[in-house]
């Protein structure tokens, strides 16, 4: 299975595909599943790499939303899914390009969730265990492949079973205009909710404490001031729940139910 956030919606949507790392690959473990570690890690580690062109933005947040580097968006917002844990969970996300990897260009216009697996296997530099959880994000400079075809609206795609994720920098810039922080915080808004689903959200592995699924559209909350919320019409909603986000400065994007999933999850 995999997961992909598309500029056509505001979340990511389920689909049917049976994908996995090969237990051959000396960077996966049997906790590549995170909800098999979910419940017992006290370290998270986001690796982030990059392809030229393709560079994660970085530096800091407008004052209405802390001042603070962006990437202390992310940070904050899986932090908020561990808040009263009795075992506190450590989260490292880099902020600087110098904390991220720079990969060689893949001199590719597309990439299949294969391709990416195999960027992953070759690149990443650690692993899981039963105390720490290690998401690998790469950013590439080029297009989702699906079904051998080129989707130039996905934005970014978290593979199920792994802890595997890629974003597609070409459809991020395609959402500039108005405010010059949309497209970053659209950015960081999509690797927030990529790894949602790739930590086991909404009912994709950690169990609902209430429900609020939106089964129409698969793993996704049925609350449209969620993050984890589904949106069918256009690029123009995320922007606008991004404009939210930068009207509002309410950083936490996760709403109370999915919070409360996260927190309570003793499998």
């Amino acid at each position: 299975m995999k997961h992909f956030f598309n500029v056509k919606f505001l979340a990511t949507t389920f689909l049917l595909c049976g994908l996995a790392c090969s237990s051959s690959d000396s960077k996966t473990s049997s906790f590549d599943t995170p909800t098999t570690f979910f419940s017992t890690m006290t370290q998270m580690t986001i690796e982030i790499a990059y392809e030229p062109g393709a560079e994660p933005y970085t530096g800091n947040a407008p004052a209405i939303v802390g001042g603070k580097p962006l990437w202390d968006f992310v940070k904050d917002n899986l932090a908020a899914l561990f808040e009263g844990r009795s075992t506190a969970v450590a989260i490292t996300v880099p902020t600087t390009l110098e904390e991220m990897q720079a990969i060689p260009d893949q001199s590719k216009e597309t990439f299949s969730s294969d391709a990416i697996l195999a960027i992953a296997t070759t690149y990443r530099k650690g692993k899981s265990s039963a105390a720490e959880g290690n998401f690998f994000m790469v950013f590439l400079d080029g297009y989702y492949e699906e079904n051998g075809a080129k989707n130039d609206s996905v934005i970014g795609v978290s593979i199920s079973g792994t802890t595997v994720l890629a974003m597609f920098k070409p459809v991020i810039l395609s959402t500039s205009g108005g405010a010059a922080a949309v497209p970053k915080f659209v950015e960081l808004t999509t690797a927030i909710h990529e790894l949602g689903h790739a930590l086991g959200l909404v009912n994709n592995g950690i169990t609902m404490a209430a429900s609020h699924q939106d089964t129409d559209h698969g793993k996704h909350c049925n609350n449209d001031q969620c993050v984890m919320y589904y949106l069918n019409e256009g690029a123009a909603d995320l922007k606008t729940f991004v404009t939210q986000i930068l009207t509002t400065g309410n950083t936490i994007v996760y709403d109370t139910n999915c919070l409360n999933d996260a927190r309570g999850f003793k499998p």
